[in-house]
């Protein structure tokens, strides 16, 4: 049972998400997906899946086994599996070693406990499948200025609150998958970042590609197979 204050805050959170990821990170997720050799067969969960666009863009390649989970309800247009509940509470042991791949597109720095998130997404996991995550990446220059200069990261400023809650380093990531009982993958940065005070720009613009990696990337993304 949420308490009246929790519940005005996810409330807030969402409308502030409204369950959407930029055509980046579909796009990202969906090429990481194909080049980790996701098969139609597969039975995917998609781990905060809002208004259901990964699962559409995975429907369009034909994986068909698809199940969303949010504190949302279903899309209207969606005619899959759906779980809505609280994802800081989810109940993973409905869905024990069910899932080939459970996929989380900037959820964790939306949730209480990062740890937690992690272990309800290895409990779903069968042994040999995979977790795909991916959330904002808090050691590249424009969140380290903004650390120094504004006490918070980039994507953690008031602006952002309460929908970004949690900044995860990647190193803090890469443990938390290890420790929860997966063998790194892939661990990648986006390649595309803004540059401070001139947003509308990125590094990757400007150096014609050459600039890219942790330091001028926005977000991470990690693929791990579960291995106990």
């Amino acid at each position: 049972m949420l308490s009246a204050q929790t519940e005005i805050l996810q409330k807030k959170a969402l409308q502030m998400a409204e369950g959407r990821s930029s055509d980046l990170h579909l796009n990202w997720v969906l090429r990481t997906l194909t080049a980790e050799g996701l098969s139609a067969q597969a039975k995917v969960l998609d781990f905060g899946a809002g208004v259901g666009r990964l699962l559409h863009g995975l429907k369009e390649q034909g994986v068909l086994n698809l199940t969303g989970a949010d504190l949302l309800p279903p899309p209207a247009d969606f005619n899959g599996k759906w779980k809505q509940a609280d994802l800081n509470h989810f109940p993973g042991r409905e869905f024990s070693l069910e899932f080939d791949w459970v996929v989380g597109v900037e959820v964790i720095e939306h949730l209480e406990n990062p740890r937690n998130m992690i272990r309800t997404m290895a409990e779903m996991t069968k042994l040999g499948g995979h977790i795909l995550l991916t959330t904002p990446n808090v050691e590249s220059f424009r969140s380290i200025l903004s650390l120094i200069v504004r006490g918070h990261y980039v994507d953690f400023l008031d602006s952002s609150y309460p929908a970004h809650i949690t900044p995860v380093l990647p190193i803090d990531l890469q443990r938390i998958v290890l420790e929860s009982g997966f063998e790194i993958k892939r661990l990648e940065y986006s390649g595309r970042g803004a540059i401070p005070g001139l947003t509308k720009w990125s590094w990757h613009q400007i150096s014609g590609s050459l600039l890219k990696g942790k330091r001028f990337s926005d977000h991470i993304l990690v693929v791990a197979r579960k291995i106990r």
